[in-house]
């Protein structure tokens, strides 16, 4: 079931499209895999869902990310599960998009990723399988983390063809357990821009007022232009973690 929202720029949300079996294969993975901290922590630690524990001790709060691949071929040999659950999402959407889109780089992961250079602000390409385009992302709970701060994921705003996917891989959710994704428009009646408080993603774009929400849902994903700006509410102190998978993608070409 899809539904079409209306904004600054597009966003549809889809429910009820994965089999069941694959919703629950999905988040065993994701439960059993080792994740990566280090936005904030000097030296990173390796999070792990399923105990909730992590190797080393933390200090700040972050969002624990599972780097899975750089591109369709890479994603069926690293993640097989998760090349599955792309498929079957892809085939949703009628098989319009690409594994092309705006990478994520976490160039902190030492030795595991093959990250050696971005695409920059002004368009210059870096190395090819320059950083990570679908990941697992995790965000922990009220207490041990923070509202992720507004931003977009492509700075490129003359391009219309990057989009951005989320699956939300919770088996179990509730309203009252929290964690929505909220999109701002891009109108600049606020006083308000990117950069001015949280320094994440430091490119002064204008910041609107919020004009869509998406809860979580277990099986639920969203795909939007990667140019909306958006931000992760953190899950209530008595909520699971969140889990969900990242896509970065590219609508192919016409014909």
């Amino acid at each position: 079931m899809k539904q079409n929202r209306s904004g600054t720029y597009s966003l549809s949300v889809f429910d009820n499209e994965i089999d069941p079996t694959l919703q629950q294969r999905v988040t065993d993975f994701l439960l059993d895999s080792e994740y990566c901290v280090n936005f904030y922590d000097p030296s990173h630690s390796l999070w792990s869902p399923r105990t909730d524990t992590w190797t080393t001790p933390r200090t700040h709060p972050s969002q624990p990310r599972l780097p899975l691949a750089w591109d369709e071929l890479s994603l069926e040999h690293r993640a097989p599960i998760i090349y599955e659950l792309w498929l079957a999402i892809n085939s949703v959407l009628g098989n319009q998009y690409i594994i092309e889109g705006v990478p994520e780089g976490m160039g902190y992961m030492t030795g595991i990723s093959p990250l050696s250079s971005l695409t920059k602000h002004d368009g210059t390409p870096g190395k090819p399988n320059s950083a990570w385009r679908v990941y697992g992302s995790g965000n922990e709970r009220e207490l041990r983390t923070h509202t992720k701060s507004i931003h977009r994921d492509s700075p490129f705003l003359d391009r219309d063809d990057y989009f951005d996917l989320v699956y939300f891989a919770n088996a179990e959710w509730h309203p009252q357990f929290y964690g929505e994704t909220l999109f701002h428009g891009d109108i600049n009646d606020t006083g308000d821009y990117t950069g001015r408080f949280e320094k994440d993603q430091i490119r002064q774009f204008p910041i609107g007022e919020v004009e869509n929400t998406v809860a979580i849902k277990p099986g639920r994903f969203m795909i939007f232009d990667a140019r909306y700006m958006h931000q992760l509410k953190p899950a209530a102190y008595y909520a699971p973690n969140i889990l969900g998978v990242v896509f970065r993608l590219q609508l192919k070409p016409a014909g």
